[in-house]
């Protein structure tokens, strides 16, 4: 490719941006290869927060460090699980090579189709330098536009020489709600690229507003990049903690940073959208919030909670405060006589109202966490 990219530029803040419509992507949601460096580039000799993503010392990624301990790319590069992230710093003449600490896909990834195919990764220790993220909205106005694309990509399939970062320019052929597809002219993307970013050029200045996903299995024909505007609340919400209750309902704190809780993951009382999320299977309808189902007949709800009909389903609530209680995992042992089940009877009503409580209390820190705007800043 030809060009370079431009070192500053960029907000400090994320803002959560409001989608706009989409224009026809032709075939742009078939699957697409993997094997998407530049094509056509130039050497890239600045830019140190370009990051290589080294999985045992060979780059198979391009990422790119957007906060201090924060490299973004795409979800399917930090499924690989990259243990180390590479920068080249000073022209080239220095090589600063950082431990990955945690590699995180967007939860709703889609392997197969390479949906929401974004990912972020946190390192051990500062990279040596970033690019923060600022806000906007994708504008039609931008499709026939020139953008550069930058990455540690190879030149043509199975060339072998992915190991050097080069850039270069092309342009926006159409978009969708989540992503955009570019031209493979003058320069393209190619394998190794994915994950890197992709930046508007106009009058001079560049705006980071993608990250390149996949391309045609020949680099000749197209790429795809996922719309940063479109997943404005995903990375915003990768911001600092030291304890679970630093982060929002929705999110875990690992690593020092607040990371999306996986499918499956949520807790009894968690803030949900479906199912999937929880670890019970069930969402309950109306209620937002992860629960157990029931029976209005099978005394299977905890201590002090009956099975009650709530926004058309039957989940288990107490009759005093309307909330979702413990669940259906209290019933009592069978043996009356052992000394086991005498426990079981004792202790019973005071684990269902511990688990309870906990629950309100990820209920009420829901509704406070729901009350705050979805804008965070970096630090």
């Amino acid at each position: 490719m030809s060009g370079s990219l431009d070192r500053g530029g960029f907000a400090l803040a994320l803002l959560l941006a409001t989608a706009c419509g989409a224009q026809d992507p032709g075939d742009m949601n078939e699957v697409a290869t993997l094997e998407t460096p530049i094509v056509r580039g130039a050497p890239d000799l600045e830019h140190p927060a370009l990051a290589a993503l080294l999985v045992e010392h060979s780059v198979f990624c391009t990422g790119l460090s957007v906060s201090e301990r924060l490299v973004l790319t795409a979800a399917h590069c930090a499924k690989v699980g990259p243990s180390e992230v590479r920068f080249d710093v000073n022209g080239g003449a220095e090589t600063v090579l950082v431990p990955v600490l945690a590699a995180v896909a967007h939860p709703e990834f889609l392997p197969g189709t390479l949906g929401n195919d974004l990912g972020m990764l946190i390192l051990e220790r500062g990279a040596p330098q970033s690019s923060p993220l600022s806000a906007f909205v994708f504008d039609a106005a931008w499709v026939g536009a020139p953008v550069r694309v930058a990455g540690f990509g190879v030149t043509y399939p199975g060339a072998g020489d992915g190991n050097e970062k080069r850039a270069g320019m092309t342009s926006i052929t159409s978009y969708d709600a989540n992503s955009f597809r570019l031209a493979a002219a003058p320069s393209g993307t190619c394998g190794g690229d994915s994950g890197g970013p992709v930046y508007r050029v106009e009058a001079g200045h560049e705006q980071l507003i993608g990250v390149t996903s996949s391309g045609d299995a020949a680099c000749s024909e197209f790429s795809r990049a996922m719309r940063l505007d479109a997943y404005a609340e995903f990375l915003a919400g990768f911001t600092p903690c030291s304890r679970a209750s630093d982060c929002p309902p929705d999110r875990r704190c690992g690593a020092g940073y607040c990371q999306p809780l996986a499918p499956g993951s949520r807790e009894l009382g968690s803030v949900c959208d479906a199912g999937p999320q929880c670890l019970t299977g069930f969402c309950a309808k109306g209620l937002g919030v992860c629960a157990a189902r029931c029976t209005a007949s099978d005394g299977s709800c905890a201590e002090g909670a009956t099975c009650e009909e709530s926004f058309g389903e039957f989940v288990c609530l107490r009759r005093e405060t309307r909330s979702i209680a413990a669940g259906c995992s209290f019933r009592r042992l069978s043996n009356a006589g052992s000394s086991a089940s005498h426990r079981n009877r004792n202790t019973l009503p005071v684990r269902a109202s511990i688990v309870l409580l906990v629950a309100l209390a990820s209920a009420v820190r829901a509704r406070r966490w729901r009350r705050r705007p979805t804008a965070r800043i970096w630090t």
